[in-house]
């Protein structure tokens, strides 16, 4: 088990719930990776199919949703709901001189909202996260990896992203940066990405039952 350290603190002006739901005060902290269309007219992430079997999936496991703060690397909905919105082009960071920020090309509001998360957990110390996704795990994580991406087929241009949930998740890591103690974190699969392949979602619940059983008083 490694303890993973997240970005140095910056100061954040805008209200660090702002685009959140859930407790101010959670057990638990769910991250997801940007807004749907539900989650943008309304302001509030996994409000749509994704979050409604988020809620199942969580149900299933045990866990009470009562005491969760639900959150996503950027509260924002890219174009198309292709996060790579948030990405600049390998083409052209290479002509115009783009810096690698943690092994991609991220756009600034991709790296705002990066910090933004890890002042949100600075001040709220849940006492678990669950990491939803390659974005969530990259965010959250030192230990993800990186794969080239075409995108759909009228998307060609190339973007490096990460990768890493296939081979951690279920597994027991921490997140440690502006907080007094490691809290444990537990990457899973995306719902997005389970409804994309649904023998997924057996698997999730299997991992989601780890958080059960650790607030239950099993050791991490």
């Amino acid at each position: 088990m490694t303890c993973y350290l997240g970005a140095p603190m910056h100061p954040i002006s805008d209200d660090p719930f702002h685009g959140t739901r859930g407790s101010h005060t959670p057990t638990i902290l769910i991250v997801g990776e940007a807004y749907g269309a539900m989650e943008e007219q309304q302001g509030k992430p996994f409000m749509g199919s994704s979050g409604q079997l988020l809620e199942q999936m969580l149900q299933a496991a045990g866990l009470s949703t009562h005491d969760i703060l639900y959150t996503n690397v950027i509260n924002k909905r890219p174009k198309d709901n292709h996060f790579e919105e948030f990405l600049i082009d390998n083409p052209t960071a290479k002509e115009t001189g783009a810096q690698l920020f943690r092994g991609v090309y991220a756009r600034p509001e991709l790296i705002e909202g990066y910090h933004k998360l890890h002042t949100l957990i600075a001040l709220t110390q849940p006492k678990i996260i669950i990491a939803l996704g390659n974005w969530a795990f990259w965010a959250l994580t030192n230990h993800f990896g990186r794969k080239s991406e075409t995108g759909t087929r009228n998307r060609r241009v190339r973007f490096w992203t990460p990768t890493g949930i296939d081979t951690h998740r279920g597994s027991m890591h921490y997140y440690a940066e502006g907080t007094p103690f490691a809290i444990p974190l537990l990457p899973t699969y995306h719902p997005a990405g389970i409804m994309r392949n649904w023998p997924w979602r057996n698997i999730a619940v299997r991992d989601l039952r780890r958080v059960s059983a650790f607030l239950s008083g099993a050791p991490w």
